[in-house]
């Protein structure tokens, strides 16, 4: 109760205000229960849709694959080991190739075997490649069952026969039908035989193009040039694809043809002495020159020299000399040069110019 304010009022107004309190507490307390509950429900149920927004209606099938579960590759052999007993493990080094769009171009695979007696000649044993969860939700943009059947295509046969004791198979899975790599994990597995009996539940290690080894480039081989032996006793020869003749040149030696000396032998030369007189020049008066008398006998002559012998001059028949004989002759010349000395002496006729 307040001073100073009557009993019933100020219990009126207490009893207002605690009304009012009370109704307010109430009213918060038994609504914000249902609010959350309402709150929490409605995100609950848009979560959902939007779960189911992304992930999509397709996506529970594949979840439920197991790598090997089809048995054999797809439309390819089965394993057959002919009756053969023999266990198969794979190391788990398997070794992937990818090219530089995460497509897988190979494997390299190690299996060790360990045979009960020995294997029949004609037993096989088929290694294939199958995917995991991760390759087919990673890499299967949707078709998840072509994705599993494109890798399953990829297989290769072993051959097996006659096979015995324990070891290693190394051998190389070369990919002919091409799939993507980029996540997730391909395994290599062993097929059944055709009546499903389990050959081996061994699996590789789970691979993808992030784990791969980039494609080997094959080593260009440089052809080694194989040495020639040295031939011993008879050498057959060597025919070559296009023999060039080699043409033989047979060598001529000179041929020497001796030169004789050729002699020719100088006659010797004999000077005539001159008899009689001698003619001048016609037109030239001259005298007669001086008779020299001729020696008669033998002249000697100079050393090295051949001796010549002179003739004695002939004579006329009375046995004189041919001195007198010059006496015409000498007349004759003066004759002529008269002759010669009027004619020069005398002037031409004149040439009378007529008109």
């Amino acid at each position: 109760m307040l001073q100073g304010i009557p009993a019933d009022l100020s219990g009126g107004i207490i009893r207002l205000g605690d009304t009012k309190m009370l109704t307010r507490t109430l009213r918060g307390s038994s609504q914000t229960p249902h609010a959350r509950a309402r709150r929490r429900l409605a995100w609950l149920v848009i979560g959902a849709f939007a779960l189911w927004a992304l992930l999509g209606p397709g996506v529970a099938p594949a979840a439920a694959f197991t790598p090997g579960e089809n048995g054999h590759p797809t439309s390819g052999p089965y394993s057959d080991l002919k009756g053969g007993s023999a266990t198969f493990t794979f190391q788990a080094n398997a070794i992937l190739y990818c090219d530089s769009e995460n497509g897988a171009s190979g494997f390299t695979f190690h299996l060790d075997y360990s045979v009960t007696g020995t294997l029949p000649v004609s037993a096989s044993l088929v290694a294939y490649l199958s995917p995991n969860n991760g390759a087919v939700n990673g890499n299967s943009g949707g078709d998840d069952a072509g994705y599993i059947a494109a890798v399953e295509s990829n297989y290769t046969v072993l051959d097996i026969g006659g096979l015995t004791g324990s070891g290693t198979l190394d051998f190389d899975l070369t990919i002919t039908a091409p799939f993507t790599l980029a996540s997730g994990g391909v395994l290599g597995v062993i097929a059944t035989e055709a009546d499903e009996t389990i050959v081996s539940n061994s699996k590789t290690n789970s691979l993808n193009c992030t784990e791969a080894q980039p494609t080997p480039t094959p080593p260009v081989e440089t052809p080694t040039p194989t040495p020639t032996p040295t031939p011993t006793g008879s050498v057959l020869p060597t025919q070559s694809a296009s023999p060039t003749p080699t043409p033989e040149v047979t060598p001529t030696p000179p041929v020497e043809t001796p030169t004789p000396p050729v002699e020719t032998p100088t006659p010797p030369v004999e000077t005539p002495t001159p008899t009689g007189s001698v003619l001048p020049t016609f037109g030239t008066p001259s005298l007669s020159p001086t008779r020299t008398p001729t020696p008669t006998g033998s002249v000697l002559p100079n050393f090295g020299t051949p001796e010549p012998t002179l003739s004695p001059p002939p004579t006329d028949a009375d046995g004189s000399a041919n001195g007198s004989g010059s006496a015409p002759m000498l007349a004759l010349l003066l004759l002529a040069a008269g002759t010669v000395g009027l004619m020069v002496a005398t002037p031409l006729p004149r040439r009378v110019r007529r008109r």
